[in-house]
């Protein structure tokens, strides 16, 4: 958004695995959706289930999670609030904008086994 806001205020960008924003709808309404079912999950079920879950999900690509979680810090109340507030079905759609900015540079990065991500680097460099 700053980017988009000021382009010449910035030398270049580095983005890194982010998404550009629901491009229709109802696409962004089941986002919207899915993540207060993540929030719901998160306040109502053992934190092991609850990551167990999440870890299962298809964007991890069957990739286990080496670090370790310490559950005796995590704040579910804050876990359930970014589900709710910062989803990405809540996210504008920037993808116009950022396909029509010709300055300044911006390299994308996503890792070589994310094929979302590594799409949507592909889809803005065009």
């Amino acid at each position: 958004h700053a980017l988009l806001q000021d382009p010449e205020l910035w030398l270049g960008a580095i983005i890194i695995g982010a998404d550009k924003g629901g491009a229709d709808e109802r696409a962004r309404a089941a986002r919207v959706d899915a993540d207060a079912l993540w929030a719901e999950r998160v306040l109502e079920m053992p934190l092991e289930q609850f990551f167990e879950l999440w870890d299962k999900q298809p964007i991890f690509s069957g990739i286990e999670n080496p670090l370790p979680r310490d559950f005796t810090t995590f704040d579910r109340t804050l876990a359930a609030k970014v589900f709710r507030n910062l989803s990405k079905g809540k996210q504008a759609n920037l993808r116009p904008q950022l396909k029509a900015l010709e300055q300044p540079p911006i390299l994308f990065l996503a890792g070589e086994e994310d094929k979302v991500f590594s799409a949507i680097g592909a889809e803005l460099s065009e």
